[in-house]
């Protein structure tokens, strides 16, 4: 018994199908299939957390139904609940989106007469949270100045070694030109001495008798 009935006009308002004849219902009821006010595809970018809205308006006789099929290919309706409803008008409402909601959501008026489709694209981008960019930044830092630390740590060694081979060297040096001054000394030494010492020789005679 659940037949539909008549909104209008008022002479036959309340009156069910079953109540005409076939050739009166050419005469009372004529359908025109939905048509989408603006079909442009609607692109839209958000951060995770944030709430996108999609129009959806259509002209139809009788008055085309509005419903979303998401990218997961979920009907969404008047009578869906969650974070994605339709508002009155056939506009799409998500709440907090998420990544998974990025993709082709489509519009769907329809009526007795037909029905007509829409397209709308959701890109949802990750938010990172201030204490990510802070941790970021504070490990992007540490490594700047432990890199610097090392440098300067090599810088220094290189630095040391390069004094020491300089002093070891230098000392080296040294100790080689006061050897060859010291045999210097004692060949002059030995060839003053030499030069002044004289042979005495005595000679006695002894007369035979």
């Amino acid at each position: 018994d659940n037949q539909p009935v008549c909104a209008s006009p008022a002479d036959i308002q309340g009156s069910r199908l079953q109540d005409f004849e076939d050739t009166a219902l050419q005469d009372y009821f004529t359908c025109q299939k939905p048509k989408i006010r603006d079909r442009k595809p609607q692109r839209v970018t958000a951060g995770e957390g944030q709430t996108v809205y999609f129009t959806c308006r259509a002209d139809g006789e009788p008055a085309p139904v509005i419903m979303w099929v998401s990218p997961q290919r979920r009907m969404i309706t008047s009578r869906s609940s969650g974070r994605a409803t339709i508002l009155p008008g056939g506009t799409l409402e998500i709440r907090f989106v998420q990544v998974h909601d990025s993709g082709t959501h489509i519009c769907i008026a329809s009526n007795a007469g037909g029905n007509d489709t829409s397209f709308a694209v959701l890109t949802v981008k990750v938010q990172r949270s201030e204490g990510a960019l802070f941790a970021n930044r504070t490990g992007a830092l540490l490594e700047f100045n432990e890199t610097a630390f090392n440098d300067t740590q090599v810088f220094l060694k290189f630095t040391l070694d390069l004094k020491t081979i300089l002093v070891s060297t230098a000392m080296g040096c040294i100790t080689f030109l006061g050897v060859v001054l010291f045999c210097f000394l004692i060949l002059f030494v030995w060839s003053r001495g030499r030069g002044h010492h004289k042979n005495n020789f005595s000679v006695e005679y002894s007369f035979r008798k």
